[in-house]
């Protein structure tokens, strides 16, 4: 989905219904998938997490989502979106009940939230969206190449990612080359001027980020927080009897993660959970522990983060209304 072509009549009520039935569908997922193991000894694995436990998982997802929204606020500014700290968090953080959709709603929607409220067009606030997105995967990497050693046969999985990764950032964050591109695609095309005109605001923008000093912060915001999700984790690996290091399940998560985030995959539903079962049954880990650890680690993680975006949406939606216009009347 483009955010430069989304409609301002963007209908809450329809997007969340359909998030919902997302939502189910990945619940339904994980169901099924228990069920096609060892029913009996997944729960007997599950039966091992204490209440404590859940909590100090849940806590460190909030630490994952705060440092986040510290890194959407960090970001918003230096892209000259002024707003209050915490209604940007509220926007962001609603985001998440829109994580699991084709496309990445979410995302879309906390644009949404700064052009009804704020004013802010699109154009403005793309970028935002994709430096969102790009101090979300380099980190991952970083965290998934601290464990890659034991994994040698992930190696042209890890060179073709980071080769990704590192072409759509040199030619983000270079305004020359991405300006230069626009237009070339633009002479081809010889066709929506004004959308055109908007992308290229937006890439200068971006170029801003081609400095070290202001991509470093939410670099290491983002850092943090995967940092935060991986020990919780590991936590819920200990507890189920896979004994593994800190860093060798940071690959599997971080690698997990990055191969879920493919386009393919809304909401990193399916790639994300087959590559961490995988991983797992790879180091030794029984295939129902396996996949009871993964469905625990993901509902703790994505499906936590869509039941606190609901919990905030109505939020959102309120603090985001359009201010009232005053007419003053003036007699003749």
């Amino acid at each position: 989905m483009n955010p430069l072509a989304y409609n301002q009549d963007l209908s809450l009520g329809r997007l969340a219904r359909q998030a919902m039935l997302w939502s189910l569908g990945f619940a339904v997922l994980l169901a099924a998938t228990l069920q096609v193991v060892d029913l009996d000894a997944a729960l007997v694995a599950l039966h091992q997490l204490t209440l404590p436990l859940i909590v100090v998982v849940l806590g460190l997802s909030l630490v994952n989502y705060l440092l986040r929204c510290l890194r959407w606020h960090y970001l918003s500014r230096h892209l000259d979106v002024e707003v209050p700290v915490l209604t940007n968090s509220v926007y962001y953080v609603a985001g998440f009940a829109f994580t699991i959709t084709p496309g990445k709603i979410g995302e879309v929607v906390r644009l949404w939230f700064l052009k009804r409220r704020h004013g802010y067009g699109y154009a403005h606030t793309a970028g935002l969206l994709l430096l969102d997105r790009l101090t979300d995967a380099w980190p991952l990497l970083l965290l998934a190449l601290l464990g890659a050693a034991p994994f040698a046969g992930q190696g042209p999985a890890l060179v073709l990612i980071t080769l990704v990764l590192v072409t759509g950032s040199a030619i983000m964050l270079h305004p020359g080359w991405l300006r230069r591109m626009i237009k070339l695609v633009y002479q081809r095309l010889k066709r929506a001027p004004r959308l055109f005109a908007q992308m290229l605001r937006a890439a200068r923008l971006l170029g801003r980020f081609a400095s070290p000093a202001l991509l470093t912060p939410p670099l290491l915001l983002g850092l943090g927080g995967w940092l935060a999700e991986i020990v919780g984790a590991w936590l819920v690996l200990d507890a189920l009897g896979a004994s593994l290091s800190l860093t060798t399940v940071a690959f599997v998560f971080g690698f997990s993660m990055l191969v879920g985030s493919l386009p393919i995959f809304p909401g990193g539903i399916g790639g994300a959970e087959a590559s961490m079962a995988g991983l797992l049954v790879w180091l030794g880990v029984p295939l129902p522990v396996a996949v009871a650890a993964t469905a625990v680690i993901r509902l703790a993680t994505l499906g936590f983060a869509v039941v606190v975006g609901f919990l905030v949406l109505p939020l959102a939606a309120a603090i985001s209304r359009p201010r009232a216009v005053l007419v003053t009347a003036v007699n003749p």
